[in-house]
């Protein structure tokens, strides 16, 4: 049998040539697609360890909890939920230590709400109109949507007191705002040292306007006794990119009611009064 294989091989020397040529170029390939893959590792690896420092060497906060300490890492945006820290004594301690050449402290104020003004709707024609405020948005599970609903009166001013059925003089000077209010976490920070330690102040777009944070900047305070609360005003940094997946939709209509003259407006009022914020 053996000697019957080796008379066939022998017979078939070029069959066996381009067998043993192939078996050749198959391996070569496999070695140097092997090779190449090592090789893009090993780049790669080099690349993150040559680019994995942050910004920052130390961080410096309150305990963590339990999760972070079984893995040594560190939550996304642990910043921002955070309570309690350490004295501005101790931070000017860690600025005086010798080798330490940006300190930059972080604290979370709280939230707040800012308006951006779309555009304005002037109404001329006496009566009341209806405006539907639409908002639209998703967090990439879920979609949410919320409707607000406000009753302008035009030609006929609405006493106070009927406000709570949802009716609102219009001003026209004003017009009616289509607008959003919007809530932001606000940070306070040391402005020079945030500046040292990521350029903060080289994000700051060149408009005219806007200014990086100066140390001195005014800080004032007023209260307003009609709404019975203090307003604090300070400079911030707001990003001009928003990242809430957000629509709005203004639907702004008029209501068949009678408002042909200031007599039958003050009916009409008197009667939606009469009927618990409704037209009968």
């Amino acid at each position: 049998m053996v000697r019957y294989i080796v008379k066939n091989i022998w017979r078939q020397t070029d069959k066996l040539a381009l067998l043993i040529i192939g078996a050749l170029v198959i391996s070569s390939g496999l070695s140097v697609l092997v090779g190449l893959s090592e090789t893009n590792r090993g780049t790669i690896i080099n690349t993150l360890e040559e680019k994995w420092k942050t910004s920052y060497d130390i961080v410096v906060r309150p305990s963590v909890i339990e999760e972070e300490n079984s893995n040594d890492l560190l939550d996304p945006n642990f910043l921002s939920g955070l309570s309690g820290g350490i004295s501005i004594e101790e931070w000017e301690k860690i600025k005086a230590i010798e080798g330490v050449s940006v300190a930059a402290p972080i604290s979370m104020v709280g939230y707040a709400s800012y308006q951006t003004k779309f555009q304005e709707v002037f109404l001329k024609e006496p009566g009341v109109y209806k405006v539907i405020s639409s908002i639209s948005e998703s967090d990439g599970i879920k979609h949410y949507k919320r409707d607000y609903t406000s009753f302008y009166t035009v030609y006929y001013k609405v006493p106070n007191e009927y406000h709570e059925f949802g009716l609102l003089n219009y001003q026209k000077e004003n017009g009616i705002a289509l607008d959003s209010l919007s809530t932001v976490l606000i940070a306070a920070i040391d402005p020079e040292e945030e500046k040292q330690l990521v350029g903060l102040d080289q994000a700051v777009i060149n408009d005219g306007v806007s200014a990086y944070l100066k140390s001195d900047a005014p800080v004032s305070t007023r209260f307003y006794p009609e709404i019975g609360y203090e307003k604090i005003y300070l400079p911030i940094l707001l990003s001009n990119q928003s990242y809430a997946n957000q629509s709005y939709t203004y639907t702004v209509s008029k209501l068949n009611l009678n408002f042909q003259n200031e007599a039958k407006a003050e009916k009409t009022i008197q009667n939606i009064v009469e009927n618990g914020g409704r037209s009968i």
